[in-house]
């Protein structure tokens, strides 16, 4: 069952990141930040997110939304305390490098910026992930969907997204879906809402 992401899902959600993408920063960063941010996606109003469960556990989600920058600021306007602490003690451990990368996200998703996906007829396509024992049967593609469905709903125009270049999986996966390339390398891929119905 496919169904809107709520705070209830936050801890499930987290450990599906983790398990998922276990070389990524963010879960590098730890179970109490992946907990934050998605606490504080959830409670976003700009969020489109959702899960799928199956038997009363969450198995998969989808988590974006529209505006991207304003999304990212409420983001952290509804993060809880540990979200803030860990962040801290992530700079104390590595000062140079995770300095580095907050900025690069405040500069790019806090910070205001005059770019056409941040604007309320945009949206980001942040996350994706299926449990590994309960890939194949289509989750991904049924929360890909209702996620385009939610935003076509909102009257969004166009759903962006970034994809590890190396990904190929991922990369097939959202071209068949309709995703097409933005950039050269094929690491942003954009959805044009208003031709694909």
């Amino acid at each position: 069952m496919i169904r809107k992401a709520k705070k209830s899902d936050v801890a499930s959600v987290a450990r599906i990141h983790a398990l998922c993408f276990p070389e990524n920063d963010s879960t590098k960063y730890g179970e109490k930040f992946l907990q934050g941010y998605y606490l504080g996606v959830f409670k976003s109003k700009n969020s489109t997110s959702f899960v799928c469960e199956v038997d009363n556990s969450v198995v998969g989600f989808i988590v974006g939304g529209v505006n991207k920058q304003k999304l990212s600021r409420q983001v952290l306007l509804n993060s809880n305390d540990s979200f803030f602490i860990n962040i801290f003690w992530n700079v104390l451990k590595d000062p140079r490098k995770n300095l580095i990368k907050y900025w690069i996200y405040a500069k790019n998703y806090v910070l205001p910026r005059k770019d056409i996906f941040y604007s309320d007829s945009t949206a980001a396509l942040d996350s994706l992930a299926v449990m590994k024992s309960y890939r194949g049967e289509g989750i991904a593609k049924n929360l890909t969907q209702e996620f385009l469905n939610d935003l076509r709903n909102k009257d969004i125009v166009t759903c962006r997204l970034g994809v590890e270049i190396d990904n190929i999986p991922a990369r097939k996966f959202y071209e068949k879906i309709g995703f097409k390339k933005a950039n050269k390398d094929g690491s942003i891929y954009i959805f044009d809402l208003k031709k694909n119905r």
